[in-house]
């Protein structure tokens, strides 16, 4: 379809990875030392487990709680029943990894092609675990480089222009929005995109249709709360439409004279903090904004990590004290509520009845809120407690289970690395993920060497993919590809390019509004170095969570 992909992104030779072809079993061990030297992460999983034995010649793996061994056929386990082996993956809870330390019991895998493949199991020198579902993956490649950078805008031009078809061949065309099937929040993740895919490639084709998009849906209040959307809006989503809006005030977006968009990014900035709830869990916002909406008594790590970045750069750009406050509050209440762990792992939200954490799943879309955020605070302030927090959150996640060989996978709803069930938002889940890094990798050079490696490698699988969701796993997706599969593959071609332009935050320039209702004045200059008191540098062990969909 894209004449321009061998072009644009070079596909180094694929390096084939073992995959876990089944499980063994459950099994105990009368002297443990026996397994040797094992690989420890705090995201364990069968997926990651396979991916470090790969290049070793064993032909098992076995695991208990984080820990993974490769091991050969040897007369060392008992075979027990499976259900002994309960202790869900931390980094996939729907693996099983043996039992906790009181009981130690080992999962065991069979890694798929191996020489003793079928071999009886009694003769492993490791142990087994059940699983209910296993997420292991066959990545399809271990790098990528791009063979220039007009190659890489060609890439992406032909991506973004298969998103703008289907776009515009709706019959009922509501300027901004896909269709009934897809959130305001993937509506304007859409946009968003398009904003940087016109300042990262310079390709002027869909600027008109983006200003139309961002300026039909903003609302009689210049908010994005516009009527169309009153009864099912949430936090999260007006959220979103603001990183569009602040994406063209960082990138100088064409814009009208009536309808500045740092006024839309501030205003929305403004009306979302105004629900910042200190009546329930001491504070945070809740998932949804009207009280009669399913989600209302949950507050969401999707909509507070988006504020979080939301109010990270507009400090960033405008030097205004305000919004570092926010950005503070925001992430002290994160940590304090236990969305951010004490090992820093982040969970999908609370429920406001109980203040207790819901959902354990990770999922990509956050670290991007966050590493965004983290780098544009450091950008404009200096503070290294912000590029601390932002390299023990890459550092943490930039292995399995968020990346396979160096490609960006969404584990949880990838099962087996054959089929998913991740629905039309989480598909474009790694698509804020690639923006976060790319945003991190310009802002943050000393990181940008370790982000491009992720972002290049992950442009591979995408583009190799040609619109499939499968991006690590050499895996053809039995249904065409849809508008939430292509924009993730266009936000990471395109996130390639970024440490390739300016690595600075913008302050307040002409043409951008200095003041918006309700908001102090915004301050000229310099931006204040602001940081969190105590906040911790500790490895940051971030992971996905659920955005409430």
């Amino acid at each position: 379809m894209r004449s321009a992909l061998e072009l644009a992104l070079l596909l180094a030779a694929s390096a084939s990875v073992s995959a876990a072809s089944g499980s063994r079993g459950c099994y105990t061990l009368d002297d443990s030392a026996a397994l040797g030297e094992f690989e420890k992460s705090a995201f364990q999983s069968l997926g990651g487990c396979t991916a470090h034995c790969a290049s070793s010649d064993s032909n098992v793996i076995t695991m208990q709680e984080q820990k993974c061994w490769c091991i050969d056929a040897a007369d060392k386990g008992t075979k027990v029943d499976d259900d002994k082996c309960n202790f869900e993956c931390p980094g996939f809870p729907m693996d099983m990894c043996g039992s906790d330390s009181k009981s130690v019991y080992y999962s065991t895998y069979e890694i798929e092609n191996s020489p003793n493949s079928g071999a009886d199991i009694s003769s492993s020198k490791a142990t087994a675990s059940a699983t209910k579902t296993s997420s292991s993956m066959v990545p399809v490649s271990t790098s990528v480089v791009p063979e220039s950078q007009s190659d890489t805008k060609k890439t992406a031009k032909d991506i973004a222009n298969s998103i703008i078809v289907k776009y515009q061949k709706q019959t009922d065309l509501i300027p901004g929005l896909l269709g009934s099937n897809y959130s305001f929040a993937v509506n304007g993740m859409m946009w968003n995109t398009f904003v940087d895919y016109w300042a990262l490639t310079g390709d002027e084709s869909f600027v008109s249709l983006t200003k139309e998009a961002l300026l039909f849906q903003q609302g009689p209040d210049q908010n994005f709360m516009p009527p169309n959307q009153t009864l099912s809006i949430g936090n999260d989503d007006q959220a979103t439409w603001a990183l569009a809006a602040m994406s063209a005030v960082e990138n100088k977006f064409p814009q009208n004279a009536d309808a500045k968009w740092l006024d839309l990014a501030i205003n929305t900035a403004n009306s979302v903090h105004s629900r910042w709830d200190t009546k329930t869990c001491k504070g945070g916002l809740r998932w949804q904004v009207f009280s009669s909406n399913e989600g209302y008594s949950y507050k969401d790590a999707s909509s507070n990590t988006k504020f979080f970045q939301l109010s990270a750069r507009l400090f960033a750009h405008t030097g205004n004290e305000t919004y570092a406050t926010w950005a503070n509050q925001t992430h002290n209440w994160l940590q304090s509520s236990g969305v951010i762990s004490d090992s820093w792992k982040v969970y999908d939200g609370i429920q406001v009845e109980n203040c207790e954490i819901g959902s354990k799943i990770q999922w990509t879309a956050p670290i991007g809120s966050l590493m965004s955020g983290y780098a544009y605070l450091y950008n404009a302030t200096g503070d290294a407690t912000w590029k601390d927090s932002l390299t023990s959150l890459w550092n943490a996640t930039s292995s399995s289970p968020f990346f396979v060989n160096n490609i960006m996978t969404e584990a949880p709803c990838v099962i087996k690395g054959k089929t998913s069930t991740c629905n039309i938002d989480q598909l474009t889940f790694k698509g804020i993920l690639a923006a976060g890094m790319g945003a991190a990798a310009r802002l943050v050079p000393s990181l940008s060497d370790s982000i491009d490696k992720k972002l290049q490698a992950s442009a591979a699988g995408a583009v190799k993919a040609d619109g499939s969701q499968f991006w690590a796993q050499e895996v053809t997706d039995p249904k065409a590809p849809g508008v939430s599969e292509q924009l993730s593959e266009l936000s990471v071609v395109i996130s390639t390019l970024s440490s390739t332009v300016n690595n600075s935050t913008a302050n307040a320039t002409d043409g951008d509004s200095a003041t918006a209702s309700g908001t102090a004045d915004v301050k000229k200059g310099a931006a204040s170095r602001v940081g969190t008191s105590g906040m911790a540098t500790m490895a940051l062990v971030a992971g996905v969570m659920w955005a409430v969909l």
